[in-house]
């Protein structure tokens, strides 16, 4: 218990927002392994737990405040995703038992598990262990032929390197080595290709309050302040971008401010990136709609649904089954999800937008924005607070740039607004809780990264490694 607690705290450590908090990722896992083949399942399942049980701490205060549930229901709730989200780590120990605790075939069954975390039910795309890495543009590098789950390997890699060392292991520490070289030699090795293009782009910060926002008594003095910091950069930028649901309003619902919107925004010479709730009817009711709009000069130039709804954010699954839980717990209404993707344009120049947590997600963004010039992530993480979680969604937004070779820029309410080139660096950034707007000359590019054209290819390359492993181990038997 005590390594398995011990690696669990050295692997949270990791994700705090202190300089060099990546290197913990390093070593993180040797605890763990050091007696591997002695690792029995309850292990696996008491790593995740306890490393999910330190990384969410913020989940009972963001479920209570604002579902109000209550501390039991939201302590609960936090509990229950803890020990949900910890099967992963024991489908990890069940295939590493597979393998007969091969270190090697522990590495790729890691991959695997962490993989199928992130695509089924739902998903859960944050902590991903890459993500310790955001910014760090010499080590992730071979994103941009593997995705996120090559730099995944290679910091597992280090840490066998590092155990293998420990054990006086010369022989698997200098193949681990050679391996870690050649995963890092696209970080020197590759080509950089050359922008086609720059765009003006400002990134509208306004730190909304988002109770305040909704207030009746504050509904138009927060509409005004948004459209006072879209005007102040009208004359700077080309397209202006403002973070997701920025509006204190529903959008055509509310037909007079919805008007006043389009009017003042009129005289803007910028395109203008807008975060708003819309609405439809079906059968007689009334389904939200996260959205995005592009205008120019006051009018509707094309929008964007956001496709990957947030569960029991933004939609409830099994809605009829739970509906015991309506006296406990504020659940909410179910968003209309979005039909089809949208590569928008300003003057010729392509950008493909992601909604809150879908830029998380390696392979939809992949898949999605192929034929954009430019990504962009709109998002509001007032919920989280100053805790960790606006860092966790950000570091996930960074290796999209990488993967896709393209720079990005995020949007959010109350930070962290970014600038990422597609290398993966943080060329710009407003911090938490600060209101302003993010002016920069962002980089164009069309060139394609091999990720970005095959993005299931190494997953399963990894998935038939781990199966070679596991046919020997069988074998052998």
């Amino acid at each position: 218990m005590s390594s398995a607690f011990l690696s669990a705290l050295l692997l949270f450590l990791s994700f705090l927002p202190f300089k060099g908090h990546f290197l913990l990722s390093h070593v993180a896992f040797v605890p763990f392994l050091f007696s591997f083949e002695r690792r029995k399942l309850r292990d696996f399942w008491l790593f995740g737990f306890l490393f999910f049980l330190f990384s969410l701490y913020w989940i009972p205060k963001t479920v209570d405040s604002y579902g109000n549930t209550g501390v039991v229901i939201a302590l609960f709730a936090y509990l229950f995703l803890c020990t949900f989200l910890s099967l992963y780590f024991l489908l990890w120990g069940v295939m590493s038992r597979a393998v007969r605790y091969s270190l090697w075939g522990a590495a790729f069954s890691f991959v695997i598990a962490e993989y199928l975390r992130v695509k089924l039910f739902y998903g859960f795309p944050f902590l991903c262990l890459s993500h310790t890495h955001a910014g760090i543009s010499w080590f992730i590098q071979i994103a941009s032929y593997t995705g996120q789950w090559g730099v995944t390997l290679l910091i597992f890699m280090v840490n066998l390197l590092v155990l293998f060392a420990l054990k006086g292991n010369w022989k698997n520490a200098l193949l681990c080595g050679l391996l870690l070289l050649i995963g890092l030699s696209p970080s020197f090795l590759k080509k950089r290709p050359s922008p086609w293009g720059t765009l003006k782009v400002a990134l509208v910060q306004p730190s909304l309050d988002e109770e305040k926002k909704w207030e009746p008594a504050f509904r138009d003095e927060n509409l005004n302040a948004v459209l006072s910091m879209i005007d102040s950069a009208c004359e700077k930028a080309e397209l202006i971008v403002t973070p997701e649901t920025t509006l204190p309003f529903y959008w055509g619902k509310d037909a007079g401010r919805t008007r006043f919107t389009l009017e003042k925004l009129s005289s803007c010479g910028a395109f203008v990136l807008l975060g708003v709730i819309s609405y439809v009817k079906k059968r007689g009711q009334i389904f939200f709609i996260n959205r995005a709009y592009l205008l120019n000069r006051g009018k509707i130039v094309d929008f964007y649904d956001k496709r990957i709804l947030v569960p029991y954010g933004e939609f409830v699954p099994f809605r009829k089954e739970l509906s015991f839980l309506y006296r406990f717990a504020q659940l909410p209404g179910d968003f209309e999800r979005g039909k089809r993707g949208t590569i928008f344009s300003v003057k010729g120049k392509r950008f493909f937008v992601a909604i809150c947590y879908e830029i998380a997600f390696p392979e939809y963004i992949a898949r999605s924005a192929e034929r954009a010039d430019l990504l962009v992530n709109i998002t509001n993480d007032m919920w989280f607070g100053r805790t960790i979680a606006p860092y966790l969604h950000l570091w996930a937004a960074d290796l999209r740039a990488v993967e896709l070779g393209r720079y990005l820029v995020r949007c959010a309410n109350t930070g962290i607004s970014a600038v990422i080139d597609e290398e993966g660096k943080i060329v710009k950034s407003l911090p938490l809780f600060r209101k302003g707007v993010l002016l920069a000359d962002v980089k164009l590019f069309r060139n394609s990264t091999f990720y970005g054209a095959h993005p299931g290819l190494f997953i399963f390359i990894v998935a038939g490694v781990y199966a070679v492993f596991l046919a020997y181990r069988l074998k052998s038997r």
